[in-house]
């Protein structure tokens, strides 16, 4: 549960500011590529690479780019971006991007043990 704390409650700045946001204001830069997206959640969640690839490609699937490189911003504990990102989300890009890494990791978790099952299979041997 620690590895999802940090990111949840950082998203919930994102949920404490949305009410005061102008969604029309344009913010410009990149979305960050689903490999630069997985690095920042190893770097600050903590989980192991397929957990945050599925994260990655979750992200990809679900969030607006706004609110996918808000996301990637704060994994990366990139404070300025996340902010002048947080003043652009609308209040439903700010409240999926502040549940995000918390819903990635119920949604991730199973897939990545999948995963690794045959990985650890061979390692006990």
């Amino acid at each position: 549960m620690s590895r999802l704390l940090r990111p949840a409650l950082l998203g919930l700045g994102a949920l404490l500011t949305a009410c005061t946001s102008d969604p029309s204001e344009t913010v410009a830069s990149a979305a960050p590529d689903a490999d630069a997206f997985a690095d920042a959640c190893q770097q600050a969640a903590n989980w192991d690479r397929a957990m945050c690839e599925c994260a990655a490609d979750l992200a990809d699937a679900e969030l607006s780019d706004r609110a996918r490189r808000f996301v990637a911003a704060t994994l990366r504990d990139d404070a300025a971006e996340a902010e002048r990102l947080r003043s652009a989300l609308s209040f439903e890009e700010a409240t999926q991007a502040g549940l995000f890494m918390v819903r990635a990791g119920r949604e991730c978790a199973p897939a990545a043990a999948t995963l690794a099952a045959p990985t650890d299979a061979l390692a006990s041997r």
